[in-house]
């Protein structure tokens, strides 16, 4: 996840440090950039008067890491040939395709009905509910990556050819589109850009 590369890349620093840190997500620069993250904490981790933020647990660590040094936020296009960028996409997507993945608790404290193992302490009683369990937790976190990278009110899947995402405001609506869906959560687990996969409908 981008927030999380992030707060890795600031807490391997020791010493105060100036930083300039490149990403291409937008769910994580402009929050930053525009200082609107300091708004959100302000109201009670709330974007408006009816929507939560999301990765709250997330955003307090940033914050708390970026007070620690002097940090500006650049936004890069994903995809685009950015070698550095290129490489970070490249190490992330192996990454997350690693078994055993730690789990991500306060992703499962917002989403308590996909609770893995580690926070309610019961096991699955086999590998179909595991597998089960597993593309949930994947479709919920694909449809929450549409979900902020439009700015959508309502978002639905459909997994009836290759893996659709349908997000929509009361003025617009889009469409992902991507391969299948570890396609589309390996590029969410990356931090990789999905407005690329977008197009209106």
């Amino acid at each position: 996840m981008e927030l999380m590369a992030v707060i890795a890349g600031l807490r391997a620093l020791k010493l105060f440090c100036t930083v300039t840190l490149f990403s291409d997500s937008k769910y994580v620069v402009d929050p930053m950039r525009t200082g609107l993250v300091h708004k959100w904490k302000a109201n009670g981790w709330k974007r408006n008067r009816k929507e939560k933020v999301l990765n709250v647990d997330l955003w307090e660590q940033l914050l708390e890491l970026t007070a620690r040094h002097k940090v500006s936020f650049d936004w890069v296009r994903g995809h685009a040939d950015h070698q550095l960028n290129d490489r970070c996409d490249r190490t992330a997507v192996e990454a997350a395709n690693q078994t055993n993945l730690p789990a991500d608790e306060g992703y499962e404290r917002e989403h308590p009905s996909i609770s893995s193992n580690t926070i309610s302490g019961r096991s699955a009683s086999g590998p179909a509910e595991r597998q089960d369990e597993a593309r949930a937790r994947k479709i919920i976190a694909i449809m929450d990556a549409c979900r902020d990278d439009s700015n959508a009110k309502t978002v639905q899947y459909d997994d009836s050819e290759g893996f659709q995402v349908y997000a929509s405001t009361s003025q617009v609506a889009w469409r992902y589109r991507f391969r299948n869906l570890d396609h589309a959560y390996a590029l969410v687990q990356a931090g990789a850009a999905i407005r690329p996969y977008r197009t209106e409908v």
